[in-house]
């Protein structure tokens, strides 16, 4: 099946520009199930583009966006010094009302998902706009931030002004410690699927088993075999498979 790509931007009440890119299968009469994908920590949509093509073959939309500040090589507006999970849910939020409004998009079948910190944006939004989804695809989401933020300074260590090389600000640590996301997302109800490796070295696979039962009984957990903190080969091939099943299933 053909597809069709194009950028764009969806400019924030504060000034900002998201930028990101949008695949879809090429038939211009239809309206399709999309899931908005959130990269993780630092990194870019550049680095998720590969599974737009697979999507859109197998009759599905795709859209990706770099966060406002949410890695040095972002093509979005911000500094990385802004950024935090909550200026990264806003992003998230701001980007699902604008493909609601594109032709191409089945608004009944709009699912938000993301990868690491990602996973916990898409988690968030969905927990605070309910409504506005159909359901989460999660991969490896890193839920724990606030708690390891707690625990450094309950440690008595500085907050964390560095992470892999990316600069932080103050916000950072504040808006991951007071943001209760467990308690928030005790009460969503759509669909939810998990997938986690069982060799993340950075979001133990624990970390996806607890969640599962915070969702229970609408989430389903996929054990990616050999799966690390970001797929690729293998691990990659399978939580893509997994993914879009679960799409096509909705």
């Amino acid at each position: 099946m053909s597809f069709t790509q194009r950028a764009f931007t969806v400019a924030k009440a504060d000034g900002k520009n998201i930028r990101g890119i949008f695949y879809y299968p090429e038939n211009p009469a239809g309206q399709f199930t999309t899931l908005i994908f959130c990269h993780g920590f630092g990194s870019n949509f550049g680095e998720l583009s590969h599974y737009g093509p697979l999507f859109a073959e197998n009759g599905l939309a795709l859209a990706l966006f770099d966060f406002c500040g949410g890695g040095l090589l972002s093509t979005s507006d911000g500094s990385t010094l802004e950024m935090s999970v909550l200026t990264e849910t806003e992003d998230c939020l701001a980007v699902l009302r604008y493909l609601k409004e594109q032709p191409e998009v089945n608004p009944e079948k709009l699912f938000l998902g993301g990868e690491s910190q990602g996973g916990y944006v898409a988690a968030l939004a969905g927990a605070r706009c309910p409504e506005e989804s159909a359901g989460l695809v999660l991969w490896y989401p890193a839920v724990g931030i606030g708690r390891h933020a707690q625990e450094m300074r309950d440690a008595g260590e500085p907050d964390m002004k560095e992470l892999w090389d990316v600069p932080l600000g103050k916000i950072y640590t504040e808006d991951a410690i007071n943001t209760d996301i467990y308690g928030e997302i005790r009460g969503y109800e759509k669909p939810v699927l998990l997938v986690h490796g069982n060799r993340d070295p950075v979001v133990p696979l624990a970390s996806s088993e607890e969640l599962a039962k915070d969702y229970y009984p609408n989430a389903r957990l996929e054990v990616i075999s050999g799966g690390g903190h970001g797929f690729n080969g293998h691990a990659s091939k399978k939580a893509a498979r997994r993914t879009m099943e679960f799409l096509l299933a909705q």
